[in-house]
């Protein structure tokens, strides 16, 4: 439907048409920004390794490698892109877990510590 020039759509609200745009489509765009806004900052921040984590890496006798370091952060933003909060990571012969949120590493599990391959308390796995 049309009314001079302006799209008339139905609304949820109160089952009313409404001219110009809906409060629900309004309401949707705002979700929409805020999501976004949440990626970019996730995106604008750079990848940061727990005590844990890096204790993890230095008795393994390993380090990360920039390359690695670019994966992780390219595995983070996908996840985040997914709205997750949690990740598995898993990169050539290690695992890592990491938070979304904050970017940070908050374990790493060689491929020869991993006897059972149970990880708990996450919401989204990445293969590398």
């Amino acid at each position: 439907m049309r009314s001079e020039g302006l799209a008339v759509s139905p609304c949820a609200d109160n089952g009313r048409v409404r001219e110009g745009v809906c409060r629900c489509a309004a309401d949707r765009t705002q979700r929409v920004g805020r999501a976004f806004s949440a990626e970019l900052a996730v995106a604008a921040e750079a990848l940061k390794l727990s005590g844990h984590a890096a204790r993890r890496l230095q008795a393994e006798g390993r380090s990360l490698e920039d390359e690695e370091v670019a994966k992780l952060e390219e595995a983070v933003r996908l996840a985040a892109s997914k709205r997750s909060r949690d990740c598995l990571v898993l990169l050539e012969d290690m695992a890592f877990v990491v938070n979304v949120d904050s970017m940070t590493v908050v374990t790493a599990v060689s491929k020869q510590r991993r006897q059972h391959g149970i990880f708990t308390n996450i919401d989204s796995v990445v293969v590398l």
